[in-house]
């Protein structure tokens, strides 16, 4: 951990409520480990990640998003033109209702 805070500069005192639970401060509480399990987990959590902006009101398709790696993923012919724009996404069990 000590590695971590001094590369990104995290500051590195623990609240009373953190230090209570045993939680360090590099992850925020909403935050969850999960083991991909194969290749369409991979996708799905992909899926996932590209799809968030949408979801959370930022812009009306993934393409939109300047900030999203779905442009590169298009180039390179992972991704169809009209991703999920004309398919439903697989939505991954447990995490995209958070």
């Amino acid at each position: 951990m000590g590695y971590c805070v001094d590369r990104l500069n995290i500051n590195a005192n623990i609240s009373q409520s953190r230090d209570k639970r045993k939680e360090k401060n590099l992850w925020q509480r909403s935050f969850w480990e999960h083991l991909i399990r194969d290749k369409e987990d991979y996708a799905q959590h992909g899926d996932y990640i590209h799809y968030n902006p949408v979801k959370d009101g930022l812009c009306s398709k993934a393409q939109e998003w300047e900030y999203s790696n779905i442009h590169r993923f298009i180039a390179e012919g992972m991704y169809p033109t009209d991703w999920a724009i004309t398919e439903t996404i697989i939505k991954p069990q447990g995490i995209w209702n958070k």
